[in-house]
């Protein structure tokens, strides 16, 4: 099994967007001692994963886990790489309307479910 890079990767992805424990807590939902529990190591569930992903631009689940995301350019290489990828100015657009959020998060369960046949 591929190593998991999943604590180093939400660290590395928090401090590139300068995103909090507290404010990441609040816009994905989660406790903040969740978030604490994943930089620490845990893993967590599934829709949690996508929502995460969807949060941090659209990075995949796959990418979150097992891709060291530290390595290379960073943000600029992870939005270069998939075409579609919207800029982080955009992003913090969606974040303040929740319906384009919840359309982006549905968006990739359905994706992840199709990809993972869950």
């Amino acid at each position: 099994m591929p190593e998991n890079y999943f604590a180093r990767n939400l660290l590395f992805l928090m401090e590139e967007l300068g995103v909090t424990q507290e404010t990441l807590s609040e816009d994905v939902g989660v406790s903040q001692a969740a978030i604490s529990r994943y930089l620490q190591g845990r893993i967590p569930r599934a829709e949690t994963l996508v929502d995460l992903g969807a949060y941090f631009m659209g990075t995949e689940v796959a990418d979150l886990l097992y891709r060291d995301l530290s390595l290379g350019r960073g943000m600029k290489r992870l939005k270069s790489e998939k075409p579609g990828r919207q800029p982080l100015s955009a992003l913090k657009l969606l974040k303040s309307d929740p319906a384009a959020v919840l359309a982006q998060s549905e968006d990739i369960k359905a994706r992840y479910a199709k990809l993972f046949k869950v």
